[in-house]
């Protein structure tokens, strides 16, 4: 999973770790390390065991295409608090898995439209894949389109494959170019949507997530970057290019102390944090043409008196306030994304700033 996540959706609650499964675990958490009544009464009971590892491979599904992370999470949060309350009773148990496992595979199928058709659909990981050379092969709820990535011989770039079911079935690959530097640890990943354009049924618009990490001494970074590409067909040719690159998230821990009296002047904060989000949705009030995009950014630091630009122990001493998250205004931004039929590509409704400290490892 990229950062954002995407990172995003670790839950641990008290007493429930639900979301990691070590080999042959039938729950979805360590079972000998069970504390609560209901987390004994679950690993006690067969089925409860299956719905739990059933409801992690579901929340991951949704989380990945989640329209709104926090509210998913939040939801998450008072489903686990629910759960709990139903202490060692396997019926009520078992009632709120079958609920909550409803609502998160109707999460996942979750359609974004604006008023002219466009569609902004969810893609499902189907598997992983028995072959190495296959990323998390996705579809959308129908099944009717599948999306992969599929990784070539070492010092090929990756492709991505288009499989279209139906009665004119077909399937289109085409080579990710340009990719970073090699010298970096790169991952690529599936951006897990796929939007559907009203006016051509034939072309789509899927994407990737370029994710990258690195370390340094003293600290380590990470950073994605979404590129976007119409895929279309004219007659049996097929036709693709890429239509957007935008960053969708950053993570940097820079070591900001060397000695005891750094220690000091930081009061033990002795890293400075970055973190940048941002989220690609579909502008639901578009009534006719190509859909618009819009594009929501938060970027944060800790402390709050923190900035790349700077020597961090160059300022006065920190205080007990300035050991806070600050939101960067300048970098949480929203902007509209009109793509331009001349150019062939999206561009904002407004310059975007220079967000480059929080989203360059």
């Amino acid at each position: 999973m990229s950062l954002r996540s995407i990172q995003l959706l670790s839950l641990v609650s008290a007493g429930a770790l639900l979301l990691v499964s070590p080999p042959g675990q039938a729950a979805s958490f360590d079972c000998a390390k069970a504390t609560s009544v209901t987390e004994k009464a679950i690993c006690s009971d067969g089925k409860l065991s299956q719905l739990d590892s059933d409801l992690s491979v579901a929340w991951k599904n949704a989380s990945d295409v989640a329209v709104d992370p926090a509210a998913l999470k939040s939801s998450q949060l008072q489903w686990i608090k629910r759960r709990n309350a139903c202490g060692g009773d396997t019926s009520c148990l078992s009632g709120q898995y079958n609920e909550r496992l409803a609502a998160l595979v109707s999460a996942q199928s979750a359609v974004e439209a604006d008023q002219a058709g466009n569609r902004l659909e969810a893609l499902i990981e189907e598997s992983r894949g028995k072959s190495t050379d296959v990323v998390g092969k996705r579809c959308t709820a129908d099944k009717r389109l599948c999306v992969q990535v599929v990784h070539q011989d070492a010092g090929s770039p990756p492709l991505i494959q288009i499989d279209s079911m139906g009665a004119n079935s077909s399937t289109h690959r085409f080579t990710l170019s340009d990719i970073p530097d090699a010298s970096q640890d790169i991952d690529i990943t599936l951006w897990p949507r796929v939007l559907r354009l009203a006016d051509d049924d034939s072309a789509i618009l899927v994407g990737v997530e370029v994710n990258i990490s690195t370390t340094y001494s003293g600290g380590e970074g990470s950073a994605s970057e979404l590129r976007l590409f119409e895929i279309g067909r004219d007659k049996s040719t097929f036709h693709d290019h890429e239509v957007l690159s935008v960053p969708i998230a950053g993570s940097l821990s820079i070591r900001a102390c060397f000695t005891p009296q750094d220690e000091r002047h930081r009061l033990g904060a002795c890293h400075d944090e970055y973190e940048f989000t941002a989220m690609l949705g579909l502008d639901q009030t578009v009534k006719s043409g190509f859909p618009h995009l819009v594009y929501q950014t938060e970027a944060t630091s800790f402390p709050s008196k923190v900035s790349r630009d700077k020597d961090s122990l160059d300022g006065p001493p920190l205080r007990e306030q300035d050991l806070v998250t600050a939101m960067d205004h300048q970098c949480t931004y929203k902007r509209v994304f009109h793509f331009e039929a001349n150019s062939g590509v999206y561009m904002p409704d407004r310059p975007q700033p220079d967000c480059s400290n929080y989203t360059t490892p």
